[in-house]
């Protein structure tokens, strides 16, 4: 019995097999991996090991499969840039004709517009080398592996500021009431309650406003938990604070009567992380602070361009916080250089 299985595991050790996070169970087989790569993206962290391979790579690093996962990840990209481009046309006819809203219709036109030179730029300049590629996906493979001890605290403060943010609106009948009570509303924080500063950011005006948070929370923090240390957990409550702050600071005339969220935090975050990328360019994939720097940039305008009621100051403030204090390395981890390393065989084995 004994030697059947070890022939059964001698014979699975030369077969393809892959492993997909979370669960990181081993599976075998070439259909099934054929399957599980047939959208691939250079975001997608499957790691896969060639028969009689000692270990698992990103699926781009093996040379039997990189060309043909490139050609399709380019296809993939060129698709999004020919939509983009088509809806920048079909919009542009609609103001042309005077046809809809006109004010939805621009901004509908100017969203398009970047989200096109965004691609175009990232298409261009980085994912048309295949060496670029395996290094944004070795990156990406990389912090889907990492302990994540800065993002799970920040997913856990923004699951509990929804929770009772709930509760507090249910027992306070609406919003603007529980606004006034525990909101930073400006005209009371300026009678010495500062602690607004604090606790108003954590309420949210709705759920499409704490679900655009959690999101883009979750990319930063994930991001920020694989290159940095448990500090930037302080740093996102300083960021917060400090555009809070930067608000305030505005004239009567232009100030809002209250603010809420926390994307000042997750712009700092957003900044903090092109500004580590720009100042040690060569520890990170190629080019990876204009991606970082321009997809920053990128929420900001459509943040602008689709919600009326956006902070541009907070996010603003924000990311330039996050990017001065990026420059100066603190609270970079300088061990997280290994997804450097992730071209060889991982750790993880078949058996």
């Amino acid at each position: 019995m004994d030697r059947i299985n070890l022939e059964a595991s001698m014979e699975e050790d030369r077969r393809w097999s892959y492993v997909r996070p979370p669960s990181n169970k081993v599976k075998f087989g070439e259909r099934g991996l054929a399957k599980e790569l047939r959208h691939w993206h250079c975001f997608d962290p499957i790691l896969v090991s060639a028969p009689d391979a000692s270990g698992f790579v990103p699926a781009i690093c093996l040379p039997e499969l990189s060309r043909k996962l490139h050609r399709g990840m380019l296809l993939q990209h060129k698709a999004i840039m020919l939509i983009l481009a088509v809806s920048i046309a079909f919009i542009g006819m609609l103001l042309l004709f005077g046809a809809g809203n006109v004010v939805k219709l621009r901004q509908l036109l100017l969203a398009s517009a970047v989200c096109f030179a965004f691609f175009s730029s990232d298409y261009f300049l980085t994912l048309r080398s295949l060496k670029s590629t395996q290094e944004r996906s070795m990156f990406v493979t990389y912090i889907y592996h990492r302990p994540k001890h800065v993002l799970f605290p920040l997913i856990a403060l923004m699951l509990a500021c929804g929770g009772i943010q709930i509760f507090l609106q249910a027992d306070a009948s609406g919003l603007e009431p529980l606004l006034y009570e525990y909101g930073l509303v400006f005209s009371r924080a300026s009678d010495g309650e500062y602690w607004r500063f604090i606790s108003g950011p954590m309420l949210h005006s709705g759920w499409a406003h704490w679900v655009g948070n959690f999101i883009a929370l979750f990319i930063a923090g994930a991001v920020a938990s694989a290159i940095g240390r448990r500090t930037l957990v302080f740093h996102f409550f300083a960021y917060v604070i400090v555009s809070a702050l930067a608000v305030s600071a505005l004239p009567d005339s232009v100030r809002p009567d209250a603010f809420l969220g926390l994307s000042g935090g997750i712009f700092g975050l957003f900044g903090w992380i092109g500004g580590v990328s720009l100042r040690t360019p060569e520890d990170f994939p190629e080019r990876f602070a204009l991606f970082a720097i321009s997809f920053s940039i990128l929420s900001v305008i459509l943040s602008i361009l689709l919600s009326a009621n956006s902070s541009n100051t907070a996010h603003l403030v924000g990311l330039g916080t996050g990017l001065v204090v990026g420059l100066t390395k603190s609270g970079l981890n300088s061990h997280f250089t290994a997804w450097k390393l992730m071209d060889r065989p991982a750790p993880l084995r078949k058996r």
